[in-house]
């Protein structure tokens, strides 16, 4: 967690909370690193859903 104000105020104008680890890719935030892997790997183009896979 940073203690960055600027960071912190993007953090809550974008997903309206905090939470940690909150990751962004695009328009896309996704809350958590374990429950959200599968749509992280398909958001950076490493995922089934990239690759034509199921």
């Amino acid at each position: 967690m940073t203690t960055d104000e600027k960071y912190m105020k993007e953090l809550k104008k974008v997903i309206g909370r905090f939470a940690t680890p909150t990751i962004v890719i695009g328009k896309e935030a996704l809350l958590g690193f374990a429950l959200n892997r599968r749509r992280i790997e398909e958001l950076l183009g490493m995922g089934p859903a990239s690759s034509g896979e199921t």
